[in-house]
Parts: structure tokens; C-alpha cells; sequence
């Protein structure tokens, strides 16, 4: 069983890191996103055109893993719902995973912690529970990243 992981960084923040990264891994019906860093203005079409490219592939779950972000705002919510609706017309689950504090925060003052599956259980790293195969979800990745108005930045790591 492998245990890759591919990884998207996008846009550098000020400190040299990226402000946004995407991981993606799968098994079976099951893809988790792993989302850290900042899901603001400047990086929701990224993730929105991710989800976009998972849900087209067909899992019956789609699992986002917001353990690692570290800022969110109203655009990050408006990315989840979009996400919630996006995944509920093909049929599919999303479950958010180990929201970060600052994700609960945001759902909790907005009162929307209820439209989600939430599932505080980390359970582990992605890459490590759910491996992918490589070539799928680099297609989805690179997809993803090559959508319209998304500016490639830095290389897809495997």
C-alpha cells in the first residue's frame, strides 16, 4: 500500500511559505483535502477548483482535513459551503475534519457548525490513511491548478 502524498503549494505568503497548500489523497470512495495555511480571497478559487475536480471523479465521501489552516475568513466559509452544496448535488458526503481553531471559531460565531459533518477525530495523517494512486490525483492537482485564472505557482511535489 503507498503511502504518497501530492502536494500543491500556491501562493507564497510573506514569510516565504506558502499561504495556501493542498493535499490530496484517496482510497476507494473516500478523497481527503488537506487544507493548511490561509484560505482567504486570494486562494478560495484554488481550493473551490480542487473540490470542483474531486467531485467530478466520483467519491461517495469527500473528507476536508482543516486541521492545518491557519486563517479564515468570511471567503474561507463561503468556500465551504460552496463545497457542502457542490458535494451534496452529486450525491456525496463532506465531512470536515479537525477543524483548526480558528475554522471552529468562524463556524461558531456565524452559526453554521450545524450545516457540516463535523469530525474532531484527526485520525492521522492523510497521506497515511487514504493513499493514492499517483497518477489520479496528480491529474486532479494539476486539474485543479490549470484552471481558469489560476496562476501555476511552484512545482507539484509527489
Amino acid at each position: 500500500m503507498s503511502t504518497e502524498q501530492l502536494s500543491v503549494p500556491t501562493h507564497t505568503g510573506p514569510h516565504g511559505r506558502p499561504a495556501l497548500y493542498l493535499d490530496l489523497a484517496c482510497q476507494g470512495s473516500v478523497t481527503v483535502i488537506l487544507v493548511g495555511g490561509e484560505l482567504d480571497m486570494g486562494t478560495v478559487h484554488l481550493f473551490d477548483d480542487l473540490v470542483g475536480h474531486v467531485v467530478q471523479a466520483g467519491p461517495a465521501r469527500v473528507v476536508l482535513d482543516l486541521s492545518k489552516v491557519r486563517f479564515f475568513c468570511a471567503d474561507g466559509l463561503n468556500a465551504l459551503l460552496h463545497a457542502h452544496h457542490t458535494v451534496a448535488a452529486a450525491g456525496d458526503q463532506l465531512v470536515l475534519r479537525a477543524p483548526s481553531a480558528v475554522v471552529q471559531r468562524v463556524l461558531a460565531i456565524t452559526r453554521t457548525e450545524n450545516l457540516f459533518h463535523i469530525d474532531t477525530d484527526p485520525g492521522g495523517t492523510p497521506g497515511a490513511d487514504f493513499p493514492c494512486d499517483p497518477t489520479d490525483a496528480a491529474q486532479q492537482l494539476a486539474a485543479a491548478r490549470s484552471g481558469p485564472g489560476t496562476p501555476a505557482h511552484g512545482p507539484l511535489v509527489g
